[in-house]
């Protein structure tokens, strides 16, 4: 009978690979000249087509056309690739109309409401425009966010020129700028420009949320949540547990809310949910784990980490805690001390697909390929609809060299969650190596777009863009990725290639 199971899950994996491939290949245009393509969606993503009235669910893949709208709802995120290699993130409450481009202009969007991440790294023009101010863009990185009472504009590479009726500005690298309604742009001093785009960022997940439920999560609207969640509807699994939770909430549940809030990158509201179980129950080893996981993703490692011991200590009994130090000893690249964290987490939960996904993910990092596999394969056996398994598969199948195989592995993770930056990378290594580098450099902006903040994902974009000798690509994200991560060796070996092929060993 187990071969028989295992026999019916290849044959349905196999059936799924093939209607991804489809979808991923975008074989039937919706459009005779396509503008872009979706290529993430969280929760509620809505389209509406220019000249129809419905707003219709928006799908992974799906192309964008001159004149269509892009709706995204609470509790949601979404991502499109411009055929003009500009890679756009939208905020959950976003609307966003991409405008028919005009001779000598590649792009142009209509920012009706939310918050935007442009990345591009081409000499081309592209418009942004809100009901306050126009931005002229060539070849940057920015955001833009637009609300009742104005725009404010933040650049962190490149330049962008705000014009209305009433002045201009130029913004260059780490700088911003407030337009308020019939009011020209003036500069804006921000101490952390980057806290800007903490919305965007990727919080890596440090809960299987489909092990055995303990007594508090089986009431039927969590059961609902963690159904919905499962399912890729984040939006629909937070409202139940915000608006179905009879008072007084247990701190369990806020923990539970507060990590399907990161997994959206609702900052704010996940801490507030945290905050609340330090007054109810104080110290806590779940919300302690999960502050470290805020702070590792936006850069503040010594801090992370001294979260994340003390999450164990706290609750040493808990997976979650054993596993959220683990990124936090491999963000200061102490690898055996991070598989010991993994092995103290499946010394607590044996069947946590997400540890072994990790201790997979550990093990390559290591050098240990076999190890690797053996872990990653048993993450998949006890989880194959957790991406992150599917993820790191794709990566061990790398490392052995089976470039089409983790292709294909990598496209059924996208397929699992389109908002992780991991198997977007491991897709563009992945047809990097069978020699397809356009199309792998793309995926590679992408993964970019997804986690703005990695630094390692710009290590690996500009090591693409040196491919394609782009130089000043190339050297505008290694800067990015040792200012990102300064402890990372990664940036600096590859510019260093960079530097000798220019001819400037110093």
């Amino acid at each position: 009978s187990g071969g028989a199971v295992s026999k019916c899950t290849a044959w349905s994996v196999g059936l799924s690979l093939l209607v991804l491939t489809a979808n991923l290949a975008n074989a039937e245009p919706d459009c005779d000249t396509a503008l872009g393509r979706l290529v993430s969606a969280q929760g509620g993503v809505e389209i509406r087509r220019q000249g129809q009235v419905p707003w219709v669910p928006a799908k992974l893949e799906q192309d964008i056309c001159a004149g269509d709208a892009v709706r995204v709802g609470e509790f949601s995120r979404a991502g499109v690739w411009m055929d003009n290699e500009t890679v756009i993130r939208l905020d959950s409450g976003t609307t966003l109309t991409f405008l028919p481009p005009p001779d000598g202009v590649d792009g142009i969007v209509d920012l009706l409401r939310g918050a935007v991440h442009f990345l591009s790294r081409v000499t081309r023009s592209l418009q942004v425009r809100t009901p306050f101010v126009n931005a002229g863009i060539e070849g940057t990185e920015f955001t833009v966010r637009n609300s009742d009472n104005g725009t404010q504009v933040t650049v962190f590479e490149g330049q962008v020129a705000l014009e209305n009726r009433v002045g201009r500005l130029k913004l260059g690298a780490g700088e911003s700028a407030i337009v308020a309604a019939s009011s020209a742009p003036r500069p804006l001093l921000l101490k952390t420009p980057r806290d800007t785009v903490t919305w965007a960022l990727y919080y890596p997940p440090i809960v299987d949320y489909q092990l055995p439920t303990p007594s508090h999560q089986t009431t039927p609207w969590v059961k609902r949540a963690l159904a919905a969640y499962g399912a890729g509807r984040t939006d629909e699994a937070i409202e139940q547990l915000r608006t179905s939770a009879a008072p007084p909430v247990q701190p369990a549940i806020l923990n539970l809310r507060a990590g399907l809030l990161l997994s959206v990158g609702r900052v704010t509201e996940a801490e507030s949910d945290l905050d609340k179980v330090r007054v109810m129950a104080g110290d806590d080893g779940v919300a302690t784990a999960l502050r470290a996981i805020i702070a590792l993703a936006q850069g503040q490692i010594d801090t992370a980490l001294d979260l994340a011991q003390t999450a164990t200590e706290l609750a040493p009994d808990s997976p979650t805690t054993w596993v959220a130090l683990s990124y936090a000893e491999q963000a200061r690249f102490d690898l055996p001390a991070a598989a010991l964290a993994l092995e103290a987490a499946l010394d607590v939960s044996p069947n946590n697909a997400l540890a072994y996904a990790r201790m997979a993910e550990l093990r390559l990092s290591l050098g240990e390929r076999q190890a690797a596999l053996a872990a990653a394969r048993r993450a998949v056996e006890l989880n194959p609809a957790l991406a992150r398994t599917q993820t790191v598969l794709g990566f061990a199948e790398l490392s052995a060299l089976a470039a089409r195989q983790a292709e294909a592995d990598f496209i059924q993770a996208i397929e699992l969650n389109s908002a992780d930056p991991a198997p977007r990378l491991g897709l563009g290594l992945a047809l990097i190596r069978q020699g397809r580098l356009e199309r792998g450099r793309e995926q590679i902006e992408i993964a970019a777009s997804l986690d703005p903040g990695s630094g390692l994902i710009r290590s690996y974009l500009g090591k693409a863009y040196f491919q394609e000798r782009r130089d000043g690509a190339a050297a505008t994200e290694f800067a990015m990725a040792k200012d990102l991560d300064p402890s990372d060796p990664t940036p600096w070996f590859y510019d260093a290639f960079r530097s000798l092929a220019d001819n400037d060993p110093i």
